[in-house]
């Protein structure tokens, strides 16, 4: 704990510093060459390209170019900074033309995106580590295949054996499409359990009309119901995960275009970045 404050006491500090340094270097520049905007607008083109760079070093995390934990803290505290050298940058106001509105607000997005990304990636891996065990995005549909086929298997072992009809009618009444697919996105991403609790319930309810062959296989289908369950929390969390860098990554791509038109506009028409 001593070791996590001490590291975030330090990066913090560094980012004060640094956008000091901005302040600082982009006033004496002012002052001596006279082109408002210029130097911090290179110093926030600079930093956007280190930014992009995480995604690089994510795609090749096997090559010892530093921890991923290290470049994510860098990545975090190097977009605080970019997002006060732009506010340095347009002088603290809303730029001016349709282009610089533009630009402005795709800027903004990144940063906003940025910070909701942060926030949905600590708070929904901490609970991921909370609950079941670790699984793979892309394999759990498949995973939620075969709990549907052993959740059929144990209807048809009830019909061919005993005849009843009490646990076949219940299965394709409120477990069916619940075996189908991924299934309470929305409660799990607010740390709903109702959907689960109100199954249970049913089941627990169903079971006084059930023979003793039927309750131990409507036990089995409690099990196979929860694992189902824990597989739509962890589908739910990590697919928010991964749908937010849909909406980053491209705004970010987009910025960096922007900024290329908006660097060579600048330097056409009035030799420097304003």
């Amino acid at each position: 704990m001593k070791g996590f404050v001490r590291r975030r006491l330090v990066n913090v500090t560094f980012a004060i510093l640094a956008a000091l340094l901005v302040v600082v270097s982009s006033t004496v520049y002012v002052t001596a060459i006279n082109q408002n905007g210029f130097l911090t607008g290179w110093i926030l083109f600079g930093l956007v390209l280190a930014l992009s760079g995480y995604r690089i070093r994510k795609k090749v995390s096997t090559l010892p170019i530093g921890r991923a934990s290290s470049w994510l803290q860098a990545h975090v505290y190097g977009g605080l900074i970019a997002l006060f050298a732009f506010f340095v940058h347009v002088g603290w106001r809303v730029p001016d033309g349709v282009f610089e509105g533009v630009f402005a607000s795709v800027f903004l997005l990144v940063a906003f995106s940025g910070v909701v990304g942060i926030v949905i990636n600590r708070i929904f891996a901490r609970r991921l580590t909370r609950r079941g065990e670790e699984v793979i995005f892309e394999r759990i549909p498949g995973f939620m295949v075969r709990l549907r086929e052993q959740a059929e298997e144990i209807l048809l072992a009830s019909a061919g054996e005993t005849g009843s009809a009490v646990l076949r009618e219940f299965y394709f009444s409120r477990l069916s499409s619940f075996f189908a697919g991924p299934r309470n996105w929305l409660g799990h991403l607010v740390s709903s359990n109702r959907t689960l609790y109100k199954l249970q319930n049913e089941m627990d309810s169903l079971e006084r009309y059930l023979n003793a062959d039927d309750r131990e296989r409507l036990t089995e289908l409690r099990y196979l119901v929860e694992r189902k369950d824990e597989l739509d929390f962890a589908y739910a969390l990590q697919g928010a995960m991964k749908f937010w860098l849909f909406i980053h990554v491209p705004l970010t791509v987009a910025l960096l275009i922007g900024m290329l038109v908006h660097t060579v506009l600048v330097h056409a028409f009035s030799g420097g970045l304003s």
